[in-house]
């Protein structure tokens, strides 16, 4: 007895691997830090869409020689191949829509209830700063010598810009050469913001260390505010693409055996 299912049950068992990959992340951001969910979500995520494209790929392929006419084989597969690009662009759209606009998030009421410093929050939301946004990243705009004098002008705190060389990256930079050394080299300098009392100017440290500087730094909050609201936007996407796969992948399995007899029996 032949056990072997039907292709549209393949398709309709890659499609749910394929919204499970993308769901998998949303699992992932409740573990989130910073912006970032554990790599091993990440694993999880090309896992279950290898297996899926394994389940849809060769099948595809495959119906495309057994179903097609004989003599218009090789144009159908043509067609079949074609539709990648068709992918592609679908993939084009899908990437607008997880793109984020710094400004718009800064402007939203999460991050105006997000807890940080009042002072930077407060001249960050001021329409200057926030045009700003558009054009450079929250980090560029804390290290800004007008951003700052301006935050020492309305606080007592007193605010620097701290710089630090990354030692990895120094180390990295000596194997190249030419505009692949430039760009390590720019890469190993790192700006943020501090408090006066804590500056720190053009120290080498591992980026171990780094990170444990970062922790107490008053800019950190802000960026991951703003992180955290990226990557919410990001796995929003992604959940509804999930779905949207699982339920195709299940109305597969639905209209499965009315598919399986216009097939006439190839699998």
């Amino acid at each position: 007895m032949n056990r072997e299912p039907a292709a549209p049950y393949k398709f309709g068992f890659g499609l749910v691997l394929l919204g499970m990959g993308f769901l998998a992340l949303n699992v992932g951001g409740g573990s989130a830090s910073a912006g970032m969910i554990p790599a091993i979500f990440m694993v999880f995520l090309y896992l279950l869409h290898t297996i899926g494209e394994l389940t849809l790929s060769p099948v595809g392929l495959s119906l495309v020689t057994k179903l097609s006419p004989r003599h218009m084989v090789g144009f159908l597969m043509g067609i079949w191949l074609l539709s990648s690009s068709l992918a592609h662009q679908g993939g084009k759209h899908i990437a607008k829509l997880t793109t984020v606009n710094e400004k718009t998030i800064v402007e939203s009421e999460s991050f105006k209830n997000a807890k940080m410093d009042k002072d930077i929050k407060a001249l960050l939301l001021t329409d200057d700063f926030k045009n700003k946004l558009e054009e450079g990243s929250v980090e560029s705009v804390l290290t800004d010598s007008t951003f700052i004098a301006e935050l020492n002008a309305k606080s007592e705190k007193g605010y620097a810009k701290s710089t630090v060389y990354i030692s990895e990256r120094l180390k990295a930079a000596e194997s190249y050469k030419g505009s692949k050394k430039e760009k390590e080299l720019k890469a190993a300098k790192v700006d943020f913001l501090s408090y006066e009392k804590d500056v720190i100017m053009s120290d080498t440290v591992t980026e171990a260390k780094l990170a444990e500087l970062s922790k107490n730094t008053p800019g950190t909050p802000v960026i991951n505010a703003i992180k955290s609201e990226s990557l919410k936007k990001g796995l929003g996407v992604f959940e509804m693409l999930g779905f949207i796969a699982v339920a195709c992948g299940l109305l597969l399995f639905v209209i499965g055996r009315p598919l399986k007899k216009w097939m006439h029996g190839i699998n």
